[in-house]
């Protein structure tokens, strides 16, 4: 394809003048790129999807992180009340009970979170295409690929649609004469 489009025209451009030969080869020049440009729009469409799951994974592992940490404090609390429990220390196995049930509740709200998670990376990855989270890695561009390829995927169809509209736009021109 041919990196210099024609300018856009200011004024009705004359059905059967230079300026419309050159608009009409780069619409060719356009249509000859389109299944080439489609496989780039496909690959951007893929890129996307594939941030998005891993945008919604490592919020999974967050979620799973804090749950693991929680887990953790609740097992010291259900120890240290075992303890007291053995000891007879009520004061401390009735705080060490208060801070299990506490934890407890927090452990099944972050429970029901990371569940939530993975389920919408697991929605996330059937809407993409993916059929696990190594294949949507596969897809992912590093920020300076994904910047590069959505610019140019905008500026061929930016450049389709206005070379379209303005052949479109001779085209008419001619017809009105004829």
């Amino acid at each position: 394809m041919n990196d210099t489009k024609p300018a856009a025209p200011k004024q009705a451009i004359a059905p059967d003048s230079p300026e419309a030969d050159a608009l009409f080869a780069h619409m060719e020049e356009l249509v000859d790129a389109l299944p080439a440009m489609e496989a780039e729009g496909e690959r951007l469409a893929r890129a996307r999807a594939a941030r998005e799951v891993a945008r919604l994974e490592r919020y999974r592992k967050g979620q799973e992180k804090e749950l693991q940490f929680i887990q953790k404090k609740f097992d010291e609390q259900m120890a240290i009340e075992r303890a007291a429990k053995e000891s007879g220390d009520d004061a401390a196995e009735e705080n060490a009970r208060y801070n299990a049930l506490n934890l407890g509740n927090q452990k099944s709200i972050r429970y029901g979170a990371e569940q939530n998670a993975a389920l919408k990376v697991k929605e996330a990855l059937q809407t993409g295409g993916f059929s696990d989270l190594d294949e949507a890695h596969a897809a992912e561009l590093d920020d300076d690929e994904f910047a590069a390829l959505e610019q140019k995927v905008e500026e061929y169809r930016s450049d389709y649609s206005d070379t379209l509209a303005a052949c479109q736009a001779i085209v008419d021109a001619e017809e009105a004469q004829a």
